[in-house]
């Protein structure tokens, strides 16, 4: 959807997830919401900037499960 690898959605989830991590509410936002981490995001990395809808998606996107190896 945002030809992005696997990889590349793995760091923006954690740097995402440190945004989460760090959040103090205050009197502007209670929460870490979607607009508060794209905010906060964008500032940290103004050349890799996303919009919400990446955010919601990429937050939401699940990695297929990697198959245990068998021994033979």
């Amino acid at each position: 959807m945002y030809d992005l690898t696997e990889e590349q959605i793995k760091l923006i989830q954690d740097r995402c997830q440190e945004i989460i991590d760090a959040f103090v509410p205050d009197e502007n936002y209670g929460s870490a919401n979607t607009m508060y981490v794209v905010s906060h995001y964008n500032t940290q990395y103004p050349n890799e900037t996303i919009n919400g809808d990446m955010y919601e998606y990429i937050m939401s996107y699940q990695f297929p499960e990697e198959q245990p190896v068998e021994e033979v």
